[in-house]
């Protein structure tokens, strides 16, 4: 089976996630008959995970945009698209003090960078979206790119769109993610 972090995006036009999470793990290389043998599970905190299969994975979706990030290790993902919202005052109830900054200076863009990892984070340890993680943004007010053993990876899928996917540190190395759309 595949040892490298990869992952994969499409648009649902009407598709199920269950499907496309099927169709992405046997393009992985998960053996058919061992995916129809496994049992979908969740953790206390929710996060999904296959009774019976060595796999990790992470499921995100915004608008009509699913991905899925499946790898050798634990990983988080979160995909948003960037839209109108109350961003300060959302900020002001969930953020720490240097991602509050980090949102004033950036504006909406500035606030999805912060949220995005956030939630990535949250799904990679399971906490969610309210673990006490502490900053996303340090002291000067740049993103930071690792925390707690794990790394921050934006990458690029739609305009107008964050998608930031976080793994144990040093697991991708100096490559990037692959990315699939050819499932």
């Amino acid at each position: 089976m595949n040892k490298s972090f990869e992952l994969f995006v499409c648009r649902r036009g009407g598709r199920e996630g269950t499907e496309l999470l099927d169709r992405a793990l046997i393009a992985y290389g998960v053996d058919r008959g061992e995916l129809a043998e496994a049992a979908l599970c969740r953790a206390d905190m929710g996060k999904p995970y296959f009774k019976g299969l060595d796999i990790n994975f992470n499921i995100s979706h915004s608008r009509d945009v699913w991905a899925c990030l499946i790898g050798p290790a634990c990983c988080g993902l979160d995909v948003q698209y960037i839209k109108p919202c109350n961003f300060e005052k959302i900020a002001g109830r969930f953020f720490s003090y240097n991602d509050k900054k980090y949102s004033e200076a950036g504006g909406l863009e500035g606030f999805f960078d912060i949220w995005a990892r956030r939630e990535a984070f949250g799904k990679y340890t399971g906490e969610g979206f309210f673990g006490d993680f502490g900053s996303f943004a340090d002291d000067e007010g740049n993103l930071i790119e690792a925390m707690a053993g794990a790394e921050f990876r934006e990458i690029h899928i739609a305009p107008n769109c964050k998608c930031v996917c976080c793994v144990p540190k040093g697991s991708v190395g100096d490559f990037p993610i692959k990315i699939r759309e050819d499932f």
